[in-house]
C-alpha cells in the first residue's frame, strides 16, 4: 500500500477509477519497493532519466523510454523517421505482394505442366495400345508433332 500518495476513488455502478497525484509522490529511488512505485517514480522523473533503471529492464517500461526518446527528437528528425518507416513498410508490402503473386503464378504453371505431362503419358499409352495418332490428337488435345516426339 502506498501511503504517501493521495488517491481519490470514485465509485460508479460499473466503473471504479483511482486518481493518483504523482507530484505528491516523494520517494527516492532507493526507497522504491514495488512495481507501482517504480512506475510512478519513472513518470515523475522521466525527463531527468537517461537510462532505464536495471530493476525495469525487460519490462514494458522500456517501450515508454523508447517513446520518450523519440518525442525528445526535433520535429524534423521525427518526420524523417516517419518517412523512412513509410518507405520500409511500402517495400515490405511490395515484396509480400510480389511473393504472393509469384507463388500463385508458380502454382498455376505447375498445374499446367502437370496436365501437359499427364496428356503425354496418356498419349504414350494409347500409342502402345495401337490407337491411331488422329484419335490421340482428338482425345488428348496434343499436336501431331508432340505425339510423334514421344519416346
Amino acid at each position: 500500500v502506498i501511503t504517501d500518495i493521495k488517491t481519490k476513488e470514485v465509485m460508479y455502478e460499473k466503473l471504479n477509477m483511482i486518481y493518483v497525484e504523482i507530484p505528491k509522490f516523494k520517494k527516492q529511488k532507493t526507497e522504491l519497493s514495488n512495481h507501482l512505485e517504480w512506475w510512478l517514480y519513472v513518470f515523475q522523473n522521466l525527463n531527468k532519466m537517461t537510462d532505464i533503471p536495471n530493476e525495469l529492464k525487460g519490462d514494458v517500461i522500456e517501450q515508454a523510454f523508447e517513446k520518450a526518446e523519440f518525442i525528445r527528437l526535433p520535429k524534423m528528425e521525427q518526420d524523417k523517421y516517419h518517412q523512412n518507416l513509410k518507405v520500409y513498410r511500402d517495400l515490405v508490402n511490395s515484396f509480400d505482394t510480389a511473393n504472393q503473386v509469384g507463388f500463385e503464378k508458380g502454382i498455376e504453371k505447375g498445374i499446367e505442366q502437370g496436365k501437359f505431362e499427364e496428356k503425354l503419358e496418356i498419349a504414350k499409352n494409347l500409342l502402345l495400345a495401337g490407337v491411331s495418332i488422329e484419335l490421340i490428337v482428338t482425345t488428348t488435345g496434343l499436336t501431331i508433332e508432340e505425339i510423334k516426339a514421344l519416346p
